[in-house]
């Protein structure tokens, strides 16, 4: 697969990025710089110009082990990876924050391929912890699929939610 969009500044900032690779060139969750490097450029793209986002108080986000709990915006999930981006592009130094994930999300063809190797995780206790530990930044959805399931006119509500996301 060749390169979606790229450029010098993406791959600069995702090189900045701390990892800790495998011999294999992935990480225990099996995010894979390299294949980001192919795709960064289309999140990039979506996030400032289609989306056009406006972010505000991302230089809040510590260093170090961090949870950031959002609630979801309605069917997909672009408000989780337009978080990351905002993390990854506004923030000096960038910060890479991934997503506690449905557990569908690995059972998807494609999808958790994918998933997998831009550094999302199953959203489980025992990942969640890891992640922390290795001071690593988490983003959580407290309101699981129910988020997903608004409609556009309900994307600004709280769903009903459990409190799963804080064992």
């Amino acid at each position: 697969m060749g390169e979606i969009i790229s450029s010098p500044e993406l791959e600069a900032r995702l090189d900045r990025l701390p990892t800790q690779l495998s011999d294999f060139g992935v990480d225990a969750f099996g995010f894979d710089p390299q294949y980001v490097k192919r795709v960064i450029g289309l999140g990039a793209w979506v996030y400032r110009y289609y989306f056009r986002c406006q972010t505000f108080g991302v230089e809040n986000i510590p260093d170090g082990r961090v949870m950031v709990v959002s609630n979801h915006s309605g069917q997909l999930p672009f408000d989780g990876a337009m978080i990351g981006m905002a993390a990854f592009l506004e923030r000096e130094p960038p910060r890479f924050v991934r997503s506690a994930v449905e557990r569908f999300v690995p059972e998807t063809a494609f999808v958790s391929t994918f998933m997998a190797r831009v550094g999302q995780i199953l959203g489980t206790p025992e990942n969640a912890k890891r992640l922390l530990e290795a001071e690593d930044a988490l983003l959580v959805f407290p309101e699981g699929v129910r988020g997903l399931n608004k409609t556009w006119g309900e994307r600004y509500r709280m769903q009903t939610f459990g409190t799963g996301f804080m064992r």
